[in-house]
């Protein structure tokens, strides 16, 4: 603790914030185990890679959510889809969710 951090309230955070998608990044124990560190991991890279803002994708990092056996899960609300999402699959997901990327 330094005494910089920010306060427990603010105005700022009194309001949902307006999101596209908000993302639930399981970090339980066994979405761990299972890759959920790698799947956070590359989820936040893609998504910075992109430019993806948090006004189109707010990625949340949560305990546990079950069921554990399709780890690392992964929820997408509003659309309220759950899926297991190794790290290797982001891209594809990203291009299902948000469209796939134009070439330059």
């Amino acid at each position: 603790m330094t005494g910089r951090e920010a306060g427990l309230t603010s105005p700022a955070w009194q309001e949902v914030p307006p999101v596209r998608y908000h993302m639930l990044v399981c970090r339980g124990p066994r979405c761990n185990a299972r890759g959920g560190d790698r799947t956070h991991a590359a989820l936040s890279a893609e998504l910075h890679r992109r430019g993806v803002t948090d006004e189109d994708v707010l990625m949340t990092q949560t305990g546990c959510m079950y069921p554990c056996n399709h780890a690392p899960l992964v929820v997408v609300h509003p659309d309220g889809r759950w899926m297991s999402l190794p790290a290797e699959r982001v891209p594809e997901v990203l291009d299902d969710l948000l469209g796939p990327e134009e070439d330059s």
